[in-house]
């Protein structure tokens, strides 16, 4: 017959094991509800596992930039060890569902709030533009409007005057370096600087 330490040990031992498959499924019941009510990068953080805690992060990421739509399904909980004799075997990391997409309405004013300080792309153009000046023209000088038959307006912003007579003169404008737009009257008239106001 047993010593009656020894089978009080065994009894022991056996109640200990049950005990810790009981707190393990009670740990991912626990685990299952913290996820429905936490945010969705607590989610993502709760994760142990560093490649699924990227995985989480990256379908969080793809579904939707915006941050009101990153939110992630709830993550499934391991599932809780039968209950046997012996301790359970560590469970593999928790796989995570695809994030569900939230519609936001941003209104259009919110939307372009502080948009008029962000550069804007410049439209590509041509490096020379010919054009002929609309009516007649005596003499050129800083602040003289010239309209184009293209229906575009460039002022002069020369500050040189230049003598010239003419109508309807053939034009073209280029751009340089620097980003200084000139017009020269092709039948032999002068280049001088202009801005286009139209």
């Amino acid at each position: 017959m047993r010593p009656m330490q020894a089978m009080i040990r065994d009894a022991a031992s056996i109640c200990s094991r049950s005990a810790a498959v009981v707190m393990l499924g009670l740990l991912g019941s626990v685990q299952v509800a913290n996820a429905a009510t936490a945010s969705p990068i607590d989610q993502c953080r709760a994760i142990s596992d560093d490649s699924a805690r990227l995985r989480c992060f990256d379908q969080m990421d793809r579904a939707d930039p915006s941050p009101a739509a990153q939110a992630p399904a709830a993550i499934p909980a391991a599932p809780a060890a039968p209950a046997k004799s012996a301790p359970a075997a560590p469970s593999a990391p928790p796989s995570v569902a695809a994030p569900a997409a939230a519609a936001t309405v941003v209104p259009p004013a919110a939307a372009d709030f502080g948009a008029r300080a962000l550069p804007k792309a410049a439209p590509e153009e041509p490096r020379e533009l010919s054009a002929r000046l609309i009516g007649k023209l005596d003499g050129v000088f800083r602040g003289l409007n010239l309209p184009l038959d293209n229906g575009q307006t460039w002022v002069v912003i020369d500050d040189r005057d230049f003598e010239y007579v003419g109508s309807n003169a053939k034009v073209t404008l280029d751009r340089n370096l620097i980003g200084t737009y000139w017009m020269k009257i092709v039948d032999g008239g002068p280049r001088f600087k202009v801005r286009r106001v139209k």
